[in-house]
């Protein structure tokens, strides 16, 4: 209200200034009061100066304060902004699930590669071990020795080559299991003491001396005898296999090499390597490479 009093108090002279005359004095007297209304009117002039100054240097620092702050809010908001957008990436359901799929996927890749392969390496290592061991066993039943043999065993053995050797009849003539019988019991070979030991065995055909004691455990026992050709794996299968020891009775089939009737087979003593004895002392029973035939039996003493 001040501002506008001094206003017009300015205005006031200039109209004077205006409705005067041209006399002289008084426009002398007009422009000195004039003068002194501007010189009165120069501070309420200056004051209304500094007021619209003030007001304007205030506008323009809240103006100014306004920008701060705006820019001060806008990058409040947009670092909020990032802040949610960058949580909401993050807790987005959508790419969560798929995030968690894809890790669980790989986990679970990761996993059952890990699971197959250890699975591999351990079936791996089982089967070599079982190989091992079935080749093991294998070597220790093929390289196994022949079945414990009593000492006095090994002497019945002993004895029976040397009165074959010497009791032989000359000549393998067909009458083989009548002199090995003969010699078996005459030495006490097991529990063969007398020409009529085991009576429930038949006497007629080499083969039948086999056959009944292949028939049972019962039978070997009471001739106080044991099998030996399937005592080994391989058993043994030929006359010239070098596991059979010397002193043990070999009985062979019908149509082995050297056998000549149709149904009777073959008995002998090992005497040596190579050499086989029945009623004659040296049995034809041909090479280890060239023997051909049927082995029905290897026996020796307990």
């Amino acid at each position: 209200m001040n501002i506008l009093k001094k206003f017009s108090v300015i205005m006031l002279l200039l109209g004077a200034i205006f409705m005067t005359g041209c006399d002289a004095s008084q426009i002398i007297d007009v422009i000195s009061k004039v003068a002194e209304g501007v010189q009165k009117a120069i501070p309420a002039i200056k004051e209304v100066i500094n007021t619209v100054s003030n007001a304007v240097s205030s506008t323009n620092n809240n103006t100014a304060d306004n920008t701060a702050t705006q820019n001060t809010t806008n990058t409040a908001q947009e670092t909020d902004k990032k802040e949610n957008d960058a949580a909401v990436t993050v807790t987005n359901p959508t790419d969560d699930e798929e995030v968690s799929d894809q890790a669980t996927a790989t986990a679970t890749s990761t996993a059952t590669s890990t699971q197959t392969s250890t699975s591999t390496s351990t079936a791996t290592e089982t089967s070599t071990q079982t190989n091992t061991a079935t080749s093991t066993s294998t070597a220790t039943q093929t390289s196994s020795a022949a079945p414990a043999i009593s000492e006095k065993g090994q002497q019945q053995m002993n004895n029976v080559v040397d009165y074959a050797l010497r009791n032989h009849r000359g000549g393998s003539n067909g009458d083989c299991f009548n002199a090995v019988w003969g010699y078996l019991t005459s030495s006490g070979y097991g529990n063969l003491k007398a020409w009529g030991d085991l009576p429930n065995m038949g006497s007629d055909e080499a083969r039948e001396f086999a056959e009944f004691m292949n028939k049972s455990s019962a039978n070997l026992n009471e001739a106080g005898l044991q099998r030996l050709d399937t005592a080994f794996n391989p058993p043994i299968t030929s006359p010239h296999d070098p596991r059979i020891p010397k002193g043990a009775v070999i009985v062979v089939a019908a149509g082995s090499y050297g056998t000549a009737h149709p149904t009777a087979g073959d008995i002998v003593i090992k005497a040596s390597e190579g050499r086989f004895v029945n009623d004659g002392p040296n049995m034809d029973y041909g090479t280890a490479s060239n023997w051909t035939g049927k082995l029905l039996g290897v026996y020796i003493p307990k």
